[in-house]
């Protein structure tokens, strides 16, 4: 704290614009430290929180969040259940510029569910479809995928474009994690547009080769299914 005050401070009297921001992902975060960058930082366009934001209240959060109207960026730890729905509402109302949000644990114990796993399920999902409406690119790092929650986010977010799923798992029933695949997969997702103004979703294979529609990339993400739940 002592440092960054020393760094926006030298900042402030130049009269630096500061838009980008980046925080290591085991750094210790409080209510009073992302208030003070809130305070000094109001045209952040770009801000990487820690991986284990759970120290930040939703009070706290929603505080400093009111202050980023020009965020377009956002890479944030996973979020307390409890306090999810709040904060995905806070992103949404106060920045409508954002166009990525990137969600990312590095704890990877199944069954979780205290905030250091970010599990996308059916609630969650439905959350960011319903608050963040002209997000472009969504990224889940280390998370835990379930089939409802991933159908909600490629089906009702109309503005995605892209979605990137970096060493995420992948679970046929939440919160039980029934035939859950232990293995890590990592995969780009985009949108296309078809010739009839419909559009439809791409995934991305070695080589440039690619599997195209919805149905067909669920059965490829899921194929363990048969194995694991026979």
């Amino acid at each position: 704290m002592k440092l960054l005050k020393r760094i926006l401070d030298g900042l402030e009297h130049k009269s630096e614009i500061v838009t980008h921001i980046e925080f290591p992902e085991n750094i210790n975060f409080s209510d009073d430290f992302l208030h003070y960058i809130a305070q000094r930082l109001p045209k952040l366009i770009h801000l990487q929180l820690p991986c284990n934001i759970g120290t930040i209240t939703t009070v706290g959060f929603s505080k400093a969040i009111r202050n980023w109207g020009e965020m377009k960026s956002l890479r944030m730890g996973s979020i307390n259940l409890l306090d999810y729905s709040h904060i995905i509402h806070e992103i949404g109302s106060n920045c409508k510029n954002l166009e990525m949000l990137n969600i990312y644990t590095t704890d990877m114990e199944v069954g979780l569910r205290n905030g250091q796993t970010f599990v996308l399920d059916e609630y969650t999902s439905l959350q960011i479809t319903k608050n963040l409406r002209s997000m472009k690119n969504l990224v889940f790092r280390h998370c835990i995928l379930s089939k409802t929650g991933l159908k909600n986010i490629m089906s009702k977010c109309k503005c995605l474009e892209t979605i990137l799923i970096v060493r995420c798992r992948r679970a046929s029933t939440i919160p039980n994690f029934e035939c859950q695949q232990t293995e890590y997969v990592s995969k780009l997702m985009t949108k296309d547009f078809i010739e009839d103004n419909t559009t439809d979703w791409s995934l991305w294979l070695w080589n440039d080769k690619r599997i195209n529609s919805t149905p067909s990339i669920f059965k490829y993400l899921w194929q363990f299914e048969e194995e694991a739940c026979d």
